[in-house]
């Protein structure tokens, strides 16, 4: 319980003062405050730090007791030391065994089966068992109405003109996800595949579809709906690609008038990674042209000269 309110209450200002009292909690052996900083050393890399040495142990006292979101816990660990199969075999006795499904959750609300089969669907995609991975996501998804496990789902085993890619990726970013509400942002302006490696093979037929699909809504509608969902993706610090969304964002702020809106928001995103350095300072200087960047026409034509700073274009 103390962990929980420590972890609502705290903000990246309090943050060094939070991780003491959890440290303090776990020592006491709370449960929750234990499993959030063994997930936060695994994430930032400091697993061999000395504090996390007494939470590593009572992580271990937890999972040999059989607390579910604790052995999926440790399985996660063991799976980033090699020992995928033994990690694999620990997460589907968690799914296996006859629990209630929130005994053991996590302070993040996840269950512990839930939780489980995310990471038997990472693992056995790890081990080339793709079929296996999609099932384990299907149950994530369907039995547990996870988000990642539908924007996986979406994003690995769905085309972009299959009806169900849109409403899984939805449900992934009207729950919070906002690497599901920049692939939304691609989906209504028919970008869904476009990328470098797709421009390198632009005589895949999936590629075609893509960039045609999307017909079903007027062109002024598919941009309203873009720019909500890059507007959503854009004011996530956890995106890994929000530079991404504030280009395009800023593209059809420009596109829809807001010349102004549209460069300040394009000025901070030098960091973007599918558009790369030299996009942004390609589009300041013909910010005020007359030339619409978001047809199909010149995308298809040009991203890859843009991005690679090569378009001589007026």
């Amino acid at each position: 319980m103390l962990a929980q309110i420590l972890l609502k209450v705290g903000d990246a200002e309090t943050f060094p003062v939070l991780r003491e009292l959890l440290l303090s909690a776990s020592a006491l052996e709370d449960e929750a405050a234990t499993m959030i900083l063994v997930n936060q050393a695994v994430e930032t890399n400091r697993m061999s730090h000395p504090d996390i040495a007494g939470p590593r142990a009572h992580l271990a006292r937890l999972a040999q007791a059989s607390h579910p979101a604790a052995v999926v816990l440790q399985a996660e660990l063991l799976a980033a030391q090699g020992q995928t199969d033994k990690a694999l075999r620990m997460c589907e006795d968690v799914v296996q065994a006859d629990i209630d499904d929130y005994m053991g959750a996590d302070v993040l609300g996840d269950s512990a089966k839930r939780k489980a089969w995310n990471a038997i669907a990472k693992l056995r995609k790890e081990k080339g068992d793709m079929a296996g991975a999609k099932l384990a996501l299907e149950a994530a998804a369907f039995h547990h109405d996870d988000p990642w496990a539908y924007y996986y789902l979406a994003d690995n085993y769905r085309r972009p003109d299959d009806s169900q890619y849109l409403l899984f990726m939805l449900k992934a970013a009207a729950s919070g996800i906002p690497n599901a509400a920049y692939k939304l942002g691609r989906y209504y302006l028919g970008l869904t595949r476009l990328s470098k490696k797709k421009l390198e093979q632009r005589n895949d037929p999936g590629f075609r579809e893509a960039l045609a699909f999307g017909t079903k809504y007027k062109e002024e509608e598919k941009r309203l709906l873009a720019a909500e969902w890059f507007s959503v993706a854009a004011e996530s610090p956890a995106h890994k690609k929000i530079d991404d969304s504030r280009v395009y964002l800023a593209l059809l702020l420009r596109a829809q008038g807001d010349l102004a809106g549209g460069r300040t928001l394009l000025k901070q995103a030098a960091n973007s990674v599918v558009w790369g350095p030299n996009a942004v300072p390609w589009f300041l200087e013909r910010w005020s042209s007359q030339q619409d960047f978001l047809t199909m026409e010149f995308l298809e034509k040009n991203m890859e000269q843009v991005v690679q700073g090569e378009y001589k274009g007026t």
